[in-house]
């Protein structure tokens, strides 16, 4: 358990940090590589899209 716990703290040590210089959140990266590793962008596409429909809905009521 140790273990998998050093490697996570690497791995968000190294997001932080290539974050940082792409001048983005650290959250959004993260998010962008488990997508990519999940091979789940479609899902996340289409998640996106009916967040940004709703979201046009209220601005407009």
């Amino acid at each position: 358990m140790q273990e998998v716990e050093d490697l996570n703290g690497g791995l968000n040590d190294t997001i932080k940090a290539t974050a940082e210089e792409l001048q983005i959140k650290p959250g959004v990266l993260k998010k962008a590589c488990k997508t990519a590793c999940k091979d789940d962008y479609i899902n996340q596409s289409e998640d996106h899209e009916i967040l940004e429909t709703t979201l046009a809905s209220v601005n407009t009521i």
